[in-house]
């Protein structure tokens, strides 16, 4: 979400090398985001607001959100049917929602058929998390609206306040503890991270479109990372990757 949606697209592309298109009417979004044809995003209008909304692929809106506040969260855009949309595969509706967890984070839910997933790799989003108040009560929330799995990050053991939500053998995204990642955000929320083949570049490019440095760089077991915003203010984290396949 963005007040600008064109100064938005101008950034994305400098930093990431994306490309942004007006939407198919009826596809319920305003743009396409993509990046070497695959779809990343979309940039959204939203007056004196900017920020990166996450959203969940679920069965059914209606029921995901009859479930959201008896598990502690609240809703912010009920469930709302895209006028026109065609079907999914199922023969329903598409529709979409906007809640809160308990800690106060906003995530999307949306009812269709999924887009293929992007090739990890530099200008490509490479992980989500979520960092909440109540890492309990948090992954209470995920696993009764969204249906999550959880299980230990094996890079920080059982004590560390961080779980992978996971499908077999692979990792979809986390959610962890906010007071553990102190001095990186002040509220819960949730995190994108985004590919770049050189760090120290991809910084330099941030301040030089109009961004900021917020943290880092910050070693991890996946890389060396950073945390910035937009001109506008909406965070979101660079981790350095090796380049995408296309």
């Amino acid at each position: 979400y963005t007040p600008d949606a064109e100064a938005a697209a101008a950034f994305y592309s400098g930093l990431l090398g994306w490309r942004g298109a007006p939407a198919d009417p009826e596809a319920g979004i305003s743009t396409t985001v993509t990046h070497h044809d695959h779809l990343i995003a979309s940039f959204e209008p939203q007056e004196d607001y900017a920020g990166w909304l996450v959203t969940l692929l679920v069965d059914d809106v209606a029921a995901a959100v009859a479930e959201v506040e008896a598990a502690g969260g609240g809703v912010v855009v009920p469930c709302t049917e895209v006028p026109g949309a065609e079907a999914d595969e199922t023969g329903g509706a598409i529709a979409f929602a906007v809640v809160t967890d308990p800690g106060a984070s906003r995530v999307g839910m949306i009812s269709t058929e999924p887009a293929p997933a992007a090739p990890m790799g530099a200008g490509m989003p490479v992980w989500h998390e979520v960092l909440t108040d109540g890492l309990d009560a948090g992954i209470d929330f995920y696993k009764r609206v969204f249906g999550w799995r959880t299980r230990a990050d094996p890079h920080g053991g059982e004590d560390f306040p961080y779980r992978i939500n996971y499908s077999g053998t692979e990792s979809l995204c986390g959610i962890g503890e906010l007071g553990a990642f102190a001095g990186e955000d002040t509220t819960p929320a949730w995190r994108v991270y985004f590919g770049v083949e050189n760090l120290d570049d991809a910084a330099a490019r941030v301040s030089a479109l109009g961004g900021r440095l917020l943290s880092g760089p910050q070693d991890i077991p996946f890389g060396k990372m950073i945390q910035v915003t937009d001109p506008d203010g909406a965070r979101f984290m660079l981790l350095e990757v090796a380049a995408p396949s296309r």
